[in-house]
């Protein structure tokens, strides 16, 4: 079972932490040097991350021993908060962390499909991760959390996203020159983009990052999203590897 792999995870976390430092992060210190390059007001660092854990029956109580397991293997030992949901054929555990450094929430959501002689399910995991005014640790993350994916037989993606504040609403010149310099910085060359006011985003590809995802067989490992926060009034800034999945 799935939940055996997160176990087992738990077990080599020592060989894992060791690993997490030596592979991919050089390609990564890139992407974040590109991003501290630009002056924002603001930055965050959000780890978006989901995949399929499998089709097991699961009790209540082992969902919660798989959400903890998870936890525990970034880092999150104790002083969270479980919740249950449940909306038709769909329910979802929930294991939420935050801090005034650091927001996560870890779901095991899970899908009946009754076919009345008989039902089956499958779960999902999906973790969200935000670690408040710091890009330094990103790698070490993401890193972190694929080898959480890869040790639990978890198929699915991890994406690192580096977002930054700027004041007001910039203008469309404004817009452009900021986008256009991250490209130049990771030398990335656009693949699709659309700059439009109310739909800003911009999908390219560079050597500097390792992985890529395929689009009508083109290689994408960057994503830049603009978009104005009424409220805050700041030009909000995503830089995405490889996509930004984020609800913005």
């Amino acid at each position: 079972m799935k939940r055996m792999g997160i176990m087992a995870a738990m077990l080599a976390w020592s060989a894992v932490a060791i690993r997490i430092l030596m592979f991919n992060v050089q390609s990564g210190k890139d992407v974040i040097t590109a991003f501290n390059s630009i002056e924002y007001d603001n930055v965050d660092t959000i780890i978006e991350a989901f995949g399929e854990y499998g089709t097991s029956y699961l009790e209540n109580t082992e969902k919660k021993e798989i959400l903890v397991n998870i936890a525990s293997c970034i880092g999150i030992d104790n002083n969270y908060e479980m919740q249950e949901t449940e909306d038709g054929s769909s329910q979802t555990s929930s294991l939420i962390k935050n801090s005034q450094n650091a927001q996560v929430e870890i779901k095991l959501n899970t899908v009946t499909n009754d076919y009345g002689a008989y039902k089956n399910c499958t779960h999902y995991v999906s973790i969200r991760m935000t670690i408040i005014g710091r890009t330094d640790c990103a790698m070490t993350y993401k890193n972190m959390v694929e080898d959480l994916f890869e040790a639990s037989g978890i198929e699915g993606y991890v994406n690192l996203n580096l977002k930054g504040e700027m004041p007001g609403a910039l203008n469309y010149y404004e817009r452009n020159k900021a986008a256009d310099e991250l490209l130049e910085l990771l030398d990335a060359k656009i693949v699709t983009e659309s700059r439009e006011n109310d739909l800003f985003t911009i999908y390219a590809y560079t050597d500097a990052v390792d992985e890529y995802v395929l689009n009508a067989g083109q290689k994408i490992n960057i994503n830049i999203v603009q978009e104005y926060d009424e409220i805050s009034n700041k030009t909000v800034i995503y830089l995405s590897t490889p996509l930004n999945n984020l609800d913005y």
